[in-house]
């Protein structure tokens, strides 16, 4: 099983375990390998950061979905 981590939005330099982070997939968000997306840490600046930018929140499973579909 491979260990795969993300880079927290909310904190710059942090990775995090990606099947813990939460992610925000917004239009007002670029991300550099596309799709909009941004992984937090916790669900506290995910939220945060989705009140400003707006846009919808998903767990690792759910994000690996939406992915797939696009």
């Amino acid at each position: 099983l491979a260990y795969i981590l993300v880079a927290d939005y909310a904190s710059p330099g942090h990775l995090v375990d990606a099947q813990k982070a939460f992610y925000l997939i917004s239009p007002k968000i670029k991300s550099p390998m596309g799709a909009n997306l941004s992984a937090f840490a916790s669900s506290e600046n995910a939220k945060k950061v989705l009140a400003r930018s707006g846009g919808k929140i998903y767990t690792w499973t759910q994000v690996k979905n939406q992915i797939k579909q696009e």
